[in-house]
């Protein structure tokens, strides 16, 4: 029970440093979760079935182990920066609802993001629902932020 909380402490944590670090990013990533959520729910799945069997198939080729390898540990860190990314979506909406005016202050959108994430934790912890509410949420913040780090262009008018 103690490595549990150990780690959703770590979680919260994190959604601290990368609201810190990644201000505007974090802040995109929100916008994409919240005006996007169908989207965000789909490009997760997606990621989340398609990253494993592309290692797969790089696995079987022999040559590509490495690169399988690699790919495996950049998905389980995107697993993770996403379940916080959810949280810190979450928070966001949170934050814009009950003080909107400490929306631009940083030190708010931290602490809303860890309590975010910890309220997602408890959640997790509720027996039959916690594990698909989690679920949920790493697919919102790994879809919001692969639809948040595609290349933006700008749009041309027709003339």
């Amino acid at each position: 029970m103690g490595a549990g909380w150990a780690w959703t402490i770590g979680l919260m944590l994190l959604a601290a440093i990368l609201v810190w670090a990644f201000p505007n990013f974090c802040a995109g990533v929100a916008e994409s979760a919240r005006s996007r959520l169908g989207l965000s729910l789909l490009l997760g799945f997606v990621v989340l079935a398609c990253v494993p069997a592309a290692a797969l198939v790089l696995i079987i080729t022999i040559v590509g182990i490495p690169l399988a390898l690699l790919a495996m540990a950049l998905y389980l860190a995107l697993l993770l920066v996403g379940y916080v990314s959810a949280g810190i979506a979450l928070g966001d909406f949170a934050l814009k609802q009950l003080r909107p005016e400490n929306m631009a202050k940083l030190v708010w959108r931290i602490g809303f993001a860890a309590l975010t994430v910890l309220a997602i934790a408890l959640l997790g912890r509720v027996p039959w629902v916690g594990g698909f509410l989690s679920f949920l949420a790493v697919l919102v913040g790994v879809g919001a932020l692969v639809y948040q780090a595609r290349p933006h262009r700008a749009s041309v008018a027709a003339a």
